[in-house]
């Protein structure tokens, strides 16, 4: 799997807010086409965010994605 720098700085960004909740996080390519997924995973169960590869947009992306880890957190029941 090839991940993009903007995944990259996205996926750098999160990681120490799922780690402090007590989850894993991780980036996988989409079978066929499509955009990269973002997973967060607590109490064995996982939700993912679709996870845009533009890299202009990175300080927004990371943003919008600490805001979507947050609610996949909370629907996971690490609130």
């Amino acid at each position: 799997m090839k991940t993009t720098r903007a995944g990259r700085e996205v996926l750098k960004a999160i990681e120490p807010v799922v780690a402090k909740a007590g989850g894993r996080c991780w980036i996988e390519d989409p079978s066929g086409r499509g955009h990269q997924r973002l997973f967060v995973e607590y109490g064995g169960k996982s939700l993912f965010t679709p996870l845009s590869g533009t890299p202009r947009l990175v300080d927004q992306a990371i943003k919008h994605k600490l805001a979507d880890v947050r609610r996949l957190l909370a629907q996971l029941g690490a609130a």
